[in-house]
């Protein structure tokens, strides 16, 4: 008999698998992943009720290592959230383990044999348990996403769990056509053990993560919050920011 299955989130974030967070832009997808992996790095449970509120839940994490590997926002827009989202929960950068690397040289390319061999190489060096990358399509190196090609990529990947044990999952993108599919070639979905959209209601800070794939147990529906103060002095900018599951949140 096979050992009960490992989680790094309850019931969300399976060890090891292969999985892709993704939502139309604006939908808050990479905010979400963030606050997620920081929490399951400081050994923090994720979600919960704000100071002061009712009626909020919480999933139990595994304290774990986690890499976060950027080819889309840049240092200084990555960083500065990861600011906001560690100061709204406490953190203390010291006690965490969560590594970000932007843009590396060479480029990550999940397509290459020796990029993937040189990364797991150095997830297993630093014990990282998750390793999310952001996002899909720059890392899809010589392959489009509306091709079959992608099934380099997304075979790429799941290697990487092979030869790592860790749980990977990308940030990709909704279809244009206002659904709940998943932008790019079939061959994605295909090599998925879990997929998860992350939808935004119109003006709101309301959002559902809904699974549209699980492999394994089912992923149940969650309803976020996302709470936040702007900088007193730069109000289009965060000073904290993090998720509920907490009507009084808002």
């Amino acid at each position: 008999p096979k050992p009960d299955r490992e989680y790094l989130i309850d019931g969300l974030i399976p060890k090891p698998s292969l999985g892709i967070f993704y939502g139309h832009p604006g939908s808050l997808k990479t905010m979400v992943l963030l606050d997620a992996a920081l929490s399951v790095a400081s050994g923090m449970a994720w979600l919960g009720s704000r100071p002061g509120g009712e009626g909020g839940y919480t999933k139990k994490v595994k304290k774990a290592g986690v890499l976060w590997i950027d080819q889309d926002s840049g240092a200084d827009e990555l960083e500065r959230r990861i600011a906001a989202i560690s100061i709204a929960k406490g953190l203390d950068e010291h006690e965490s383990l969560f590594e970000h690397i932007c843009f590396p040289m060479p480029a990550f390319m999940a397509d290459s044999k020796q990029s993937i061999e040189d990364l797991a190489d150095y997830i297993n060096t630093k014990g990282f348990e998750w390793v999310i990358i952001d996002c899909l399509v720059n890392v899809s190196g010589s392959g489009d996403e509306n091709n079959s090609q992608m099934a380099d990529t997304m075979n790429g990947l799941r290697r990487l769990t092979q030869l790592t044990g860790a749980s990977v999952t990308a940030i990709h993108h909704s279809s244009k056509d206002n659904s709940r599919n998943l932008r790019g070639h079939s061959s994605i979905n295909s090599a998925l053990d879990y997929a998860v959209s992350v939808e935004r209601e119109e003006d709101s800070d309301n959002i559902t993560l809904y699974a549209t794939k699980s492999r394994m147990a089912p992923i149940d529906t969650t309803e976020l919050y996302f709470a936040y103060d702007p900088r007193p002095d730069k109000p289009k900018e965060l000073l904290t920011a993090t998720f509920y599951n907490d009507p009084s949140a808002i």
